[in-house]
């Protein structure tokens, strides 16, 4: 069974936190991800991070109404079936949390 997951992380003037989360992603030994971010047109030079240099990353910028809002933007870029929103700042717990996932559903799901 080939799983993937779309990881959706919203963002609005927390730079440094966005790239913070973005390093816990991209640490993950389990490569088979989207990381959708979606930026509520932040002023803190968030849009120009160089997000080509994060593998299997999509940035979206655009106006939004709130956290909720911006959630319900991103999800539309979703391309898997199993969606996880970390937020800006918030981080995996480690470097295995997706293949702990993936582990834990093919085990309960056989």
């Amino acid at each position: 069974m080939n799983i993937s997951f779309s990881i959706i992380t919203v963002t609005y003037n927390s730079k440094k936190e966005l790239l913070e989360t973005i390093d816990s992603v991209q640490s993950q030994e389990n490569k088979n991800f989207i990381h959708i971010i979606k930026d509520g047109l932040s002023t803190d030079k968030t849009n120009e991070i160089d997000f080509s240099k994060f593998k299997n990353t999509l940035f979206h910028r655009s106006k939004d109404n709130g956290i909720y809002d911006a959630m319900n933007q991103a999800i539309k870029f979703a391309k898997n079936e199993y969606i996880i929103y970390l937020n800006s700042g918030d981080k995996f717990l480690s470097k295995k949390t997706l293949s702990s996932v993936l582990s834990k559903f093919l085990e309960t799901n056989e």
